[in-house]
Order: C-alpha cells, then structure tokens, then sequence
C-alpha cells in the first residue's frame, strides 16, 4: 500500500501543472556609449607655426626655436663639452605656453651633468627644511662619521 502511494504521488507531481513563472522584466535597450569629453579643449585646426629655426653645428652645438600662432613657443640651445673625459651636451632653453585658465607660462631650464633643472612660476616650490632637521644636517657635515679599526 504504501508503494502504491509513492507512486501516485509521483505520477502526481510528474503530470502536476508546473509552478507559476515569475514575471520576467522587459528588455531595456542599449544606451549609447556618451564620448569622453577632454579636459582642455582640443583644437579644431592645426596650430600654424609662425617662425621656426634650426641650426646644428659640425662640433655639436645646435639651436632651435619655434613660434606658434596659439602663444606657444620654444627655444633650445645645446654645446657639447667634456665632463671627466665623458662627452656630455648641456642644454638650456625655454618654453612658453598659455595655460587653460588663458595665463601665460613660462618655463626657463638647464640640462647637464647636474641633472635637468627648470624654473618658472607656475612650478611647486618645495616646503622649508624644518630647523630641526637643518641642524642635524650641519652636525653631520661638522662631525663626518670615521670608521674605527676593530680588534
């Protein structure tokens, strides 16, 4: 009796109406990709360059400058020199743009054996060493460290 009951009870649930469908949301379509717009704005045309030089020298010297119709502009010179035997350039120059807020920039530089150093305005200055600092820093040049034979 008891087999009989399982087995109707599974023919039951085999034939039973299925369960109800949840309801199923309708298709949104796709929206379109919006461009990303860039920070400055870009220019329409090409910037026409209003003067332009070049000049390169057999030694290794050489200049160039540039002006474009847009403020922008540029000069650089370069001389070739020797630095413990090693042939080295040292480049100076400028460069000068106008910024988004429609100021003018200028950034003056020197790139040589030092490293590059630019200069200008619109450059972050580094905080003041604190005194606390500075002083260690003096007591360390006055008393350099001397390595003590060991035995």
């Amino acid at each position: 009796m008891i087999k009989l009951a399982t087995a109707l009870v599974v023919l039951g649930t085999c034939f039973a109406a299925p369960p109800a469908l949840l309801p199923v949301p309708p298709i949104q379509p796709i929206q379109p990709i919006q461009p990303i717009q860039p920070i400055l704005p870009v220019p329409q045309k090409p910037v026409a360059i209003i003067t332009q030089t070049n000049d390169i020298q057999p030694d290794g010297q050489y200049t160039f400058s540039f002006e474009a119709e847009d403020g922008t502009s540029q000069e650089q010179s370069g001389v070739l020199k020797t630095v413990e035997e090693v042939p080295v350039i040292t480049v100076s120059g400028k460069y000068s743009y106008v910024d988004s807020n429609g100021s003018p920039q200028t950034i003056t530089y020197i790139a040589d054996e030092n490293g590059y150093r630019p200069e200008g305005d619109s450059l972050p200055v580094p905080p003041a060493i604190p005194e606390a600092i500075l002083r260690a820093l003096q007591y360390i040049e006055a008393n350099p460290y001397v390595e003590k034979d060991r035995k």
